[in-house]
Protein backbone atom coordinates (compact mmCIF):
# COMPACT_ATOMS: atom_id res chain seq x y z
CA UNK A 1 0.00 0.00 0.00
CA UNK A 2 2.65 2.54 0.83
CA UNK A 3 4.72 2.02 -2.14
CA UNK A 4 1.36 2.66 -4.53
CA UNK A 5 0.79 5.85 -2.49
CA UNK A 6 4.15 6.55 -3.32
CA UNK A 7 4.26 5.77 -7.08
CA UNK A 8 1.28 7.71 -6.79
CA UNK A 9 2.36 10.40 -5.44
CA UNK A 10 5.63 10.66 -8.32
CA UNK A 11 3.61 10.08 -10.81
CA UNK A 12 1.19 12.33 -10.69
CA UNK A 13 4.29 14.77 -9.05
CA UNK A 14 2.46 15.91 -6.14
CA UNK A 15 5.51 14.90 -3.38
CA UNK A 16 6.64 18.41 -3.66
CA UNK A 17 3.06 19.71 -2.53
CA UNK A 18 3.09 17.16 0.03
CA UNK A 19 6.31 17.89 1.79
CA UNK A 20 5.65 21.74 1.00
CA UNK A 21 2.45 21.01 3.37
CA UNK A 22 4.51 19.12 5.77
CA UNK A 23 6.82 21.40 6.18
CA UNK A 24 4.54 24.47 6.76
CA UNK A 25 2.27 22.30 9.14
CA UNK A 26 5.73 20.89 11.31
CA UNK A 27 6.72 24.78 11.57
CA UNK A 28 3.78 25.80 12.71
CA UNK A 29 3.24 22.91 15.32
CA UNK A 30 6.92 23.39 16.52
CA UNK A 31 7.23 27.26 16.61
CA UNK A 32 3.52 28.13 17.19
CA UNK A 33 0.95 30.26 16.03
CA UNK A 34 2.33 33.78 16.15
CA UNK A 35 5.62 32.97 14.55
CA UNK A 36 3.37 30.76 11.77
CA UNK A 37 1.72 34.05 11.30
CA UNK A 38 4.49 35.76 10.86
CA UNK A 39 6.19 33.89 8.43
CA UNK A 40 5.00 34.04 4.92
CA UNK A 41 7.09 31.94 3.18
CA UNK A 42 8.53 28.27 3.86
CA UNK A 43 11.67 26.24 1.43
CA UNK A 44 13.37 23.68 2.11
CA UNK A 45 16.25 23.05 -0.53
CA UNK A 46 19.76 21.69 -0.66
CA UNK A 47 19.25 21.00 3.16
CA UNK A 48 18.66 24.72 3.79
CA UNK A 49 15.72 25.95 5.71
CA UNK A 50 14.66 29.23 3.87
CA UNK A 51 11.96 31.41 5.69
CA UNK A 52 10.58 34.80 5.20
CA UNK A 53 9.33 36.38 8.21
CA UNK A 54 7.53 39.85 8.05
CA UNK A 55 8.56 41.18 11.41
CA UNK A 56 12.43 42.35 11.72
CA UNK A 57 12.13 41.87 15.31
CA UNK A 58 11.06 38.67 15.12
CA UNK A 59 13.64 37.50 12.45
CA UNK A 60 16.57 38.71 14.41
CA UNK A 61 14.97 36.79 17.81
CA UNK A 62 15.34 33.73 15.58
CA UNK A 63 18.46 34.20 14.53
CA UNK A 64 19.45 33.48 17.95
CA UNK A 65 17.99 30.22 18.09
CA UNK A 66 19.54 28.82 14.75
CA UNK A 67 20.77 26.17 16.16
CA UNK A 68 17.78 24.78 17.95
CA UNK A 69 15.44 25.00 14.76
CA UNK A 70 17.92 22.81 13.23
CA UNK A 71 17.65 20.99 15.78
CA UNK A 72 14.08 20.24 16.31
CA UNK A 73 13.29 20.56 12.67
CA UNK A 74 15.35 17.41 12.38
CA UNK A 75 13.95 15.92 14.97
CA UNK A 76 10.66 16.38 13.77
CA UNK A 77 11.49 15.98 9.80
CA UNK A 78 14.57 12.90 9.90
CA UNK A 79 18.39 13.89 11.01
CA UNK A 80 20.12 15.55 8.22
CA UNK A 81 17.37 17.74 6.50
CA UNK A 82 18.12 20.44 7.37
CA UNK A 83 21.52 21.87 7.77
CA UNK A 84 21.14 25.43 7.75
CA UNK A 85 18.46 27.87 8.28
CA UNK A 86 18.36 31.66 6.12
CA UNK A 87 15.84 34.70 7.80
CA UNK A 88 14.80 36.81 4.83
Amino acid sequence: MKEAIELMLTRYKLRSALDEITLRETWKRLMGEYIAVKTYSIVLKNKVLHLKIDSPELRHELLFSKAKIIKVMNEELGEGTVEDVNFR
